[in-house]
């Protein structure tokens, strides 16, 4: 099981506790033209496959919207921890499309439609994010998974506390890449919660987020 964020060839990424997702959609095509054409031309490629495949169902009055309100909503799609820069074996949006869930109508993604999703996260989905603030979904995974212990009822466990904002900033260094964080390493290796029950994919994902937009309070 690969645990860290390392892109050694291939975007293997990190992977919950008992993950059993298939390995082959980590394989990066490294002579596709996509990794080579100017970001912004990219971007706009992958913003057409999003609006014309996935945007009828996941934006306002779509059957899809809440789960997605707006697909075309990087930022949200970030927070929603849906998509992790560089990482698409760990971004929902691309599995689910690389698996068939998505689309729901059954009509699956072509090769190159798929190729164009998964390098643009790879290259990093380059757009300057809105600040993720702890309050973006970041808190609600902290209470569901950790404040059972660590906090002044669960008796600060190991004497950490994870509460409030100043608390959890002694676990995490906002310059350093989220996986030099002890905060992030503690739960994507299993070491945290204690508990049989680990941090799910997508619980992950959006911890990774607010820690790679710079840990906003």
């Amino acid at each position: 099981m690969v645990l860290s964020f390392a892109l050694l060839g291939c975007d293997e990424g990190f992977k919950a506790k008992g993950s059993d997702e298939a390995s082959d959609l980590s394989t990066i095509d490294f002579n596709s033209e996509y990794l080579d054409i100017p970001f912004a031309e990219l971007e706009t490629k992958a913003s057409e496959v999003l609006q014309t495949r996935c945007a009828s169902c996941h934006s306002a009055g779509g059957t899809g919207a809440a789960a997605i309100p707006d697909i075309m909503d990087t930022n949200d799609l970030l927070r929603r921890g849906l998509i992790v820069p560089n990482h698409p074996v760990n971004s929902k949006l691309f599995v689910d499309v690389w698996d068939g869930r998505m689309p729901s109508n059954g009509e699956s993604l072509t090769k190159d439609e798929l190729e164009i999703i998964q390098i643009w996260i790879y290259r990093g989905v380059q757009e300057v994010p809105d600040p993720i603030l702890l309050s973006d979904g970041v808190q609600t995974v902290f209470e569901a998974n950790c404040l059972s212990c660590h906090s002044l009822i669960g008796g600060n466990a190991g004497g950490v506390n994870l509460e409030s904002y100043d608390e959890i900033m002694k676990y995490v260094s906002p310059t350093a890449s989220p996986d030099e964080s002890v905060l992030f390493d503690s739960v994507v290796t299993g070491r945290m919660p204690t508990t049989p029950t680990k941090l799910q994919q997508r619980d992950l994902a959006i911890i990774y987020n607010w820690l790679w937009a710079g840990a906003n309070e």
